[in-house]
């Protein structure tokens, strides 16, 4: 047993040090900050918040539109559901579901796969960009979905197997980020910019 502030706790959960540099994506608390400061900045200039975020994480916008259906329950210990977003701006007429299972698992535009786990799916609000949660999701809500690139390992093999959309129990293939299909895209570096912390 191990003595860790109040707790006592079996050594069995610990992670060593090599355990974590093999496991762990590197970067992430880094690239929060970024991102954060990225939207301070895009905020105080009044550009668009949402493309600055996406461009920070190496990714792109998806959709623009307002929440038009929704379908939300828990199942399988698992808040299950859908949205459905009617495009304004850039796509009106058009439309995109997001399917989720606590976290946003498949996007499809127009009934076009465009975007599936492992890859990030990003709901954010229009006016704020501030990030919704499937919990939090409301009709009516003004929302950019945007999608981007996940660690590379989760698209291996066994990563896939685990955490792509049949891991979740969908029979729909693998659409990275970018909407290809079938391949692996180099990963996207990171937007280097100086992180404000305050």
């Amino acid at each position: 047993m191990v003595e860790m502030g109040c707790a006592a706790v079996s050594s069995s959960y610990l992670m060593t040090g090599q355990q974590a540099k093999a496991s762990l994506v590197p970067g992430t608390l880094s690239r929060c900050l970024e991102v954060g400061a990225t939207v301070r900045r895009a905020r105080a200039s009044e550009s668009d918040v949402t493309g600055e975020v996406a461009r920070q994480l190496g990714g792109r916008v998806l959709f623009s539109g307002t929440v038009t259906d929704l379908e939300r329950g828990t199942r399988d210990g698992f808040a299950k559901g859908w949205v459905s977003i009617t495009g304004t701006d850039a796509n009106t007429s058009e439309s995109a579901v997001v399917e989720f299972q606590n976290e946003n698992l498949l996007a499809y535009q127009n009934g076009v796969p465009v975007a599936t786990t492992p890859d990030l799916i990003i709901v954010l609000d229009s006016e704020s960009a501030g990030p919704i949660t499937t919990e939090d999701l409301r009709y009516g809500q003004r929302v950019q979905v945007i999608a981007a690139p996940c660690d590379p390992r989760w698209h291996s093999e066994a990563g896939l197997a685990f955490v792509g959309p049949a891991g979740f129990g969908y029979e729909q293939e693998s659409v990275r980020w970018n909407a290809s299909v079938g391949e692996t895209p180099p990963a996207i570096p990171v937007v280097a910019e100086d992180v404000d912390t305050a």
